[in-house]
C-alpha cells in the first residue's frame, strides 16, 4: 500500500541487487540523507563479481515524487540515473536505470536513531547466493555478548555437495557514531570469523529505523527486518531480523 501525503526527509539505509553487462552478480549497499531536493552523506559499498569497493563518498540531487510516488535520483555513485518508487515516506523501491548494470533495490529510514555499539541485538539472518555459478544458501543467527562481538549458529548448502549443520560461528562488527568506522550515521561493517560458511565472512552493516518492519512497512506495529548482500567473491540477497534495532547486510 502506497502512502504519498509526505515526501522523503532524513536519513536512508538502502541495498541493490542484479547484473552487469556481462550478467555476473553485482550488488551494492550504504546510506544517504534526503533534504529537499538535495541528496548528501552518501557513502556506498559495491561488491561486482567479488571486485570490492568500499566507503565511496557520493551527493546527487532528488526529484519529488509524481501522483504515482515517482522520482529520480541523479549524480550519484549509485549509477547516474536511479528511479525510485515511493511506498510511503521511510520505504523506497530503486531502480538502476542506466544501460550498464541492471539492479533494483529498497531504501529504507534510518529515523532519529543515533546508533551506537549496542543498538545491534540477538538477530536472525538469511543468504541465497550465486559463486561462480553454484548456489550458495545459509541460515544462521547470533547473539552480541558485547557491543562490537558476537557468536552464535548457522546452517549452509552450498548445491547439495557441501552442507554443514550448526556450525559454531563468531566475529566482530562496527558502526559509525560508535566505534569510529566513518562519520556516517548508522554505516558499518560486520565480519564472522572464517571457517565453515565458507565464503561469507565480510558484509555492509547499515543501520535502519528500530520502529520500521521492512517486510510490512504498512505494520504500525514494527517488528523489524532487512535486505542483505555479501561483500565477498559472491553476492547474496537475503533476510535479517533482531529484537530491537533493524540491520542491513551487504
Amino acid at each position: 500500500m502506497q502512502t504519498l501525503s509526505t515526501t522523503l526527509n532524513g536519513g536512508y539505509a538502502f541495498t541493490l541487487s542484479g547484473v552487469d553487462p556481462s550478467y555476473d552478480p553485482v550488488a551494492s549497499g550504504g546510506v544517504f540523507s534526503v533534504s529537499g531536493n538535495s541528496l548528501s552523506n552518501g557513502v556506498v559499498d559495491v561488491n561486482d563479481v567479488g571486485t570490492v569497493t568500499t566507503g565511496t563518498t557520493f551527493t546527487g540531487t532528488i526529484s519529488a515524487a509524481d501522483s504515482f510516488g515517482r522520482g529520480m535520483m541523479t549524480g550519484t555513485a549509485l549509477g547516474n540515473t536511479i528511479v525510485y518508487y515511493m511506498v510511503g515516506p521511510e520505504v523506497i523501491r530503486i531502480i538502476n536505470m542506466d544501460t550498464t548494470d541492471s539492479a533494483v533495490g529498497s531504501a529504507f529510514a534510518q529515523g532519529s536513531t543515533t546508533f551506537t555499539g549496542a543498538s545491534l541485538g540477538s538477530s536472525v539472518f538469511t543468504v541465497n547466493a550465486s559463486n561462480s555459478g553454484i548456489e550458495y544458501s545459509l541460515a544462521g543467527m547470533f547473539t552480541v555478548p558485547t557491543a562490537g562481538t558476537l557468536q552464535g549458529v548457522a546452517d549452509i548448502d552450498e548445491q547439495g555437495w557441501m552442507v554443514d549443520s550448526a556450525s559454531p560461528i563468531a566475529g566482530s562488527y562496527s558502526i559509525s557514531n560508535a566505534l569510529g568506522a566513518t562519520t556516517y550515521n548508522g554505516y558499518g561493517s560486520l565480519t564472522i570469523t572464517p571457517g565453515s560458511l565458507g565464503y561469507f565472512t565480510t558484509v555492509g552493516l547499515y543501520m535502519t529505523d528500530p520502529n520500521l518492519n521492512l517486510n510490512d512497512p504498512n505494520n504500525a506495529s514494527g517488528g523489524g527486518g532487512a535486505n542483505s548482500a555479501v561483500l565477498i567473491a559472491i553476492i547474496g540477497i537475503g533476510l535479517g531480523i533482531e529484537g530491537d534495532d533493524n540491520w542491513l547486510l551487504t
